[in-house]
């Protein structure tokens, strides 16, 4: 899969742009399925022998390893292109896709990791310095401050990292190239970041909110009336789940509801927050990526890889006609005369002569003047 260069502007800073992805069904669809399907494995898991055994382990790791990730790369690719104002790529080529995105966005975070434990280890070996009598509680006054900020700045750009390799990975970024994009945006683009960050949690927050109620507002309607005919147990029905479902075909049916309810909330707040990442990539990462600079990109905006524009055929009965060859003059016209003395080159011309009469300009062979229409003596 070829990167795919950001495209810059004030599209892309939008962040209320984010409800568009409401709009796409595909990428809802796919949500969807995953939540179930990763749900589904856990309840089985749970219901074979516990979250303890070998069988609640292996699905549990199905779950986190392959279920989570391919249908969040999946919903990512198809929430990328229409951040980027495309048409959506097929359901079944968005899973295709998915399954190499997913491994890269895997290898990020494992590199990601892998800096962190770095720099815990760092971190006991400072703190196992300080230990030496008379400077250690000197050098640990002075230390502990700097080790409590970059302590707090890793966690942030260890999250902000995570946060931004899922677009860059959607967008067709190889591990290495997102390791690169994301130290640049660290680098440059780092207080823009932050704030974008913040503004995208904020405004999920108040639509996870605002969703939360309304849901909860027709839940709670629902769940009185349900309890008043079909005879459920609703509080009971909330604390315990699934598990009145031996004795009671509604409860259970009730505890399913209220679960797929949940599920579709989080659904509706995760494509949010997908798209609002996108668009935060989109606008931050202007640059092209290393990739740009090895090979073409077939799909590349014009403001990256100008096209070159073949040279136009005007039609022929558009075209502007050429004026025509101007008429040959009649010989023996004095009106005439000036346009030939002009169109011969100015050693053949002959010198003029004049009118015997009236002193006006004649040519040679000229029997009548053209002023006076006196005769001229040839």
């Amino acid at each position: 899969m070829s990167l795919n260069p950001p495209e810059p502007g004030p599209r892309h800073a939008d962040l209320l742009r984010v409800a568009e992805a409401l709009r796409n069904e595909k990428a809802l669809f796919a949500l969807l399925v995953t939540g179930l399907l990763a749900g589904g494995l856990i309840w089985l898991g749970n219901s074979l022998g516990g979250s303890s055994s070998f069988m609640a382990v292996t699905l549990y790791a199905v779950v986190f390893l392959l279920i989570f990730p391919v249908g969040g790369a999946c919903a990512g690719l198809l929430l990328m292109d229409q951040a980027r104002g495309r048409e959506t790529r097929a359901l079944g080529k968005a899973v295709l896709d998915g399954i190499p995105t997913a491994l890269r966005h895997i290898g990020v975070v494992l590199a990601g990791l892998a800096v962190t434990a770095v720099f815990f280890l760092f971190l006991y070996l400072l703190l196992f310095v300080c230990r030496v009598p008379f400077l250690g509680p000197a050098l640990y006054a002075v230390l502990f401050p700097i080790l409590a900020i970059a302590a707090g700045l890793l966690f942030f750009g260890f999250t902000a990292a995570c946060a931004m390799a899922g677009p860059a990975t959607w967008n067709g970024a190889t591990a290495g190239e997102t390791l690169s994009i994301l130290a640049r945006l660290a680098a440059r683009r780092g207080p823009d970041l932050l704030t974008l960050l913040l503004a995208l949690a904020l405004l999920l927050f108040l639509i996870e909110t605002a969703l939360s109620g309304i849901v909860a507002l027709g839940y709670l309607a629902v769940a009185g009336a349900s309890s008043s005919v079909l005879s459920i147990p609703i509080l009971p029905g909330i604390v315990s789940g699934v598990a009145l479902g031996a004795g009671n075909e509604y409860a259970m049916a009730f505890a399913f509801g209220s679960m797929l309810a949940l599920v579709l909330v989080s659904v509706a707040v995760t494509a949010l927050a997908m798209m609002g990442l996108s668009l935060i990539y989109l606008r931050l990462a202007a640059d092209p990526a290393p990739a740009q600079a090895r090979e073409g990109v077939p799909d590349a905006p014009s403001h990256v890889f100008p096209e070159k524009k073949e040279p136009t055929i005007q039609p022929a009965e558009t075209r502007i006609a050429a004026p025509p060859p101007p008429a040959a003059a009649a010989p023996g016209t004095a009106d005439d005369a000036p346009d030939i003395l002009a169109a011969r080159p100015a050693e053949a011309r002959p010198e003029a002569a004049a009118c015997p009469h009236c002193q006006a300009a004649i040519l040679p062979g000229d029997r009548f003047c053209g002023e006076c229409g006196g005769k001229i003596q040839g």
